[in-house]
């Protein structure tokens, strides 16, 4: 799993002090929401993963991101990419789980349903892996945490 975390200012943080920031928000029933999303550069692929939390009731949000980076060109292959994205947010959300074994946590993928998406090809692939693990899921156009949030940090 990723080493180092960001919040949305950019501050460095380890995954123990994320895990330590989200008991409370996590025993009070708040949800998690994991996704992950990459850009393709010449030399590499930056993956970007995001843990959200959204208080709906508290009308607060936050978030912590990692990247990692790919140069060995296989992340050229889109199911190859696609299937990097779901693979880290798994690990990412099974990790979570182990920490808070009661948690609700959704997973978003970075995949579209519509015919016009490259990625439609995979979306029955990506729910079946994504359920089978045990979490929700989301795709676009409710995938934000991949879509918006992880998408934001690629760059």
């Amino acid at each position: 799993m990723h080493k180092q975390w960001y919040d949305s200012d950019g501050n460095s943080f380890t995954i123990c002090t994320i895990i330590d920031s989200m008991k409370d928000y996590v025993n009070n029933g708040g949800k998690i929401y994991v996704g992950t999303d990459s850009m393709l550069f010449s030399a590499n692929c930056v993956y970007a993963s995001a843990i959200c939390m959204h208080d709906v009731d508290m009308k607060v949000a936050r978030y912590y991101y990692s990247k990692a980076k790919d140069y060995s060109g296989k992340s050229r292959n889109l199911k190859h990419k696609i299937t990097q994205e779901v693979n880290y947010s798994i690990e990412i959300a099974l990790f979570l789980l182990g920490k808070f074994p009661e948690a609700n946590i959704e997973i978003h993928a970075d995949v579209g349903a519509s015919n016009r998406s490259a990625t439609s090809k995979f979306v029955e692939f990506i729910r079946g892996w994504i359920i089978g693990s045990g979490f929700e899921y989301q795709i676009k156009p409710y995938s934000w945490a991949s879509s918006s949030v992880a998408d934001w940090h690629t760059k």
